[in-house]
């Protein structure tokens, strides 16, 4: 033979050999790629698991930041209308003061009796005994009103804490939705 064939036998018996060595590794790279595909559908499955999870969080931190707007808002009106009743509370103060003050100086109970008996006529009588009626009755009316204007006020304070309560509990709430959804970012 001559040398020309020589070589060509050897590289053919060394291809086939190369050959026949590679073929049982061949089924082997197809159960890596079966086992990487199957791998990567887990991981988008798990991807898309996660995602919804996501938009679920995404979903209670807009529902707690709606939640924290309208309490605040409903701080801000509460604090108006108590404003606004303590100011009508304080009013209602100083004219019972005055009204107080009057009625001492002007002298009250038997005084207006004095002045009923000693208005002449019986017409004169009635008109003074009825204007003392009125009078009363006047001040009977504002200090039912300034009564309720304290129960107001108070009711209006204890509102604005519940309020304030409840505005903290959704800040903590929203806080720790941000804080889950931050976990699951970085865990993931």
């Amino acid at each position: 033979m001559n040398t020309y064939f020589k070589r060509s036998f050897i590289a053919g018996t060394a291809a086939l050999c190369t050959l026949t060595a590679a073929l049982p590794t061949l089924p082997t790279y197809a159960e890596d790629i079966a086992t990487l595909e199957s791998k990567t559908a887990a991981l988008q499955a798990q991807l898309s698991g996660l995602n919804q999870e996501m938009v679920s969080i995404s979903d209670q931190i807009t529902t707690t930041q709606m939640q924290v707007e309208i309490t605040n808002g409903e701080i801000l009106r509460t604090q108006e209308a108590l404003a606004t009743a303590q100011a009508d509370e304080a009013k209602q103060y100083e004219d019972m003061k005055t009204r107080i003050k009057y009625m001492y100086e002007a002298g009250t109970g038997s005084a207006d009796l004095e002045k009923v008996l000693s208005s002449g006529d019986m017409s004169g009588m009635l008109s003074q005994a009825e204007y003392s009626q009125q009078v009363h009755n006047y001040d009977r009316e504002k200090l039912e009103e300034y009564v309720a204007t304290t129960e107001k006020v108070k009711e209006l304070k204890t509102s604005l804490e519940d309020k304030q309560d409840d505005l903290e509990a959704a800040q903590e709430e929203y806080q720790a939705q941000q804080a889950e959804m931050s976990s699951t970012i970085e865990e993931k």
